[in-house]
């Protein structure tokens, strides 16, 4: 039984890592239409005016370089951060100590997806370079870590849960809900909630809003 159970996790883990790899250029692919979304719904948070269609047409051709380069980190990161976390946890077998390496390269990709709760909104916010935006977006995600967190969680739950399910049924059920539910409203909740507190703390933190790309969207 041992014997079938770590095969049956070794088959799923494989898939999981062919998974993240076509992912990095499905990742890059969604970048430009993540940028126009996100402008649009932050506009919408912000009990701003919209065009939805032209805005979100603006917002992709104004960022799409910058979200192209997002997006390939971010799928690079999440399959480095797998692979690795694999391979050193069966090192740890052996060598309890790279057990320590495994936590802090955890820590370290954690630290990076919570960034990623700031950097579409404030791509679309600020005319700034992808390393200051990287830059600025890691200082938020540790100066307001709880909030970093709590966000950051309510907006990768229900992927987390469906993947939870998938590993413990082995069935494609809680995939195909979750891309009912990604499809029917939970993409748009997801980015909503995410600017609704970015819109905060902006304000509160980076005041200075520059407004050309809201200029450029409205020409």
């Amino acid at each position: 039984v041992t014997g079938t159970m770590d095969q049956y996790v070794t088959e799923v883990f494989n898939v999981l890592q062919m998974y993240l790899l076509g992912m990095i250029p499905c990742l890059a692919l969604a970048g430009p239409p993540l940028a126009g979304i996100t402008y649009v719904v932050r506009n919408w948070a912000r009990d701003e005016h919209a065009w939805l269609w032209q805005d979100f047409k603006d917002a992709m051709k104004q960022n799409w370089r910058q979200s192209v380069v997002f997006m390939l980190v971010l799928g690079v990161v999440m399959l480095g951060t797998f692979f690795s976390m694999r391979v050193y946890g069966a090192m740890a077998a052996d060598y309890p100590a790279l057990t320590i390496v495994q936590m802090l390269l955890g820590i370290i990709a954690s630290f990076i997806l919570l960034a990623y709760l700031y950097i579409f909104p404030m791509m679309v916010t600020y005319k700034l370079s992808v390393l200051q935006i990287f830059k600025n977006s890691f200082l938020l995600a540790l100066g307001r870590l709880p909030l970093s967190v709590l966000f950051g969680v309510l907006t990768i739950l229900p992927p987390v849960v469906a993947v939870l399910l998938f590993m413990v049924t082995a069935s494609g059920i809680p995939l195909l809900i979750l891309g009912a539910y990604y499809l029917l409203m939970g993409f748009a909740l997801a980015v909503y909630v995410q600017c609704a507190y970015t819109n905060a703390t902006f304000d509160k933190y980076m005041p200075a809003r520059d407004d050309a790309q809201d200029d450029d969207a409205a020409e």
